[in-house]
């Protein structure tokens, strides 16, 4: 299997966002989603950058977590 594309990367995430949710997990990290990814630091920071401008997740906090949105 080749390399996903960062619309794959974005899509996985949201599916991710919503099996947390599902499970009521209210907070994510980057660890969270980078373990679930199987990717590296950098490119889960840009997809859950993406995330928070569209609304997904807040801001990240003072315990580096993020509270799920929708």
């Amino acid at each position: 299997m080749g390399e996903r594309t960062n619309e794959q990367l974005y899509a996985e995430s949201i599916k991710h966002l919503n099996d947390f949710k599902r499970d009521n997990i209210q907070f994510i990290s980057l660890n969270m989603l980078q373990r679930k990814l199987l990717i590296g630091y950098t490119p889960v920071a840009k997809v859950l950058e993406r995330l928070e401008n569209e609304g997904y997740v807040s801001a990240v906090g003072k315990d580096l977590k993020r509270e799920i949105l929708r």
